[in-house]
């Protein structure tokens, strides 16, 4: 077998478990090259447009990487989720945080 390149760097394929993405399915559908385990995605290809990027901990598709990659109606990346707050200072003048939403006091 060729060797499989990623991020600049070749290969080997595993020696156990998946060797092409065709034996994945359902909620990992991506054979990662290097663990040789099927995941839901390596690189931001292989992600939806209602969870754009691959978050290499996991390996999964979310909605955020960084809270750049967040609406100004929900600013903030929380564990890859678009959220209005994580704590009281994100929220206007009589208003907290509570379930990552801002509620009146």
């Amino acid at each position: 077998d060729a060797p499989l390149c990623m991020d600049h760097e070749c290969l080997a394929p595993p020696e156990e478990g998946c060797e092409s993405s065709s034996e994945c399915d359902g909620d990992e559908p991506v054979c990662h090259p290097q663990s040789g385990e099927c995941v839901g995605c390596v690189s931001n290809r292989d992600c939806g447009p209602s969870a754009p990027f691959c978050e290499h901990e996991e390996w999964s598709c979310v909605e955020c990487l960084v809270d750049a990659h967040c609406p100004s109606s929900v600013p903030i990346c929380e564990e890859g989720t678009c959220v209005e707050c994580t704590e009281d200072e994100h929220c206007p003048e009589g208003f907290q945080c509570g379930d990552l939403a801002c509620e009146p006091e």
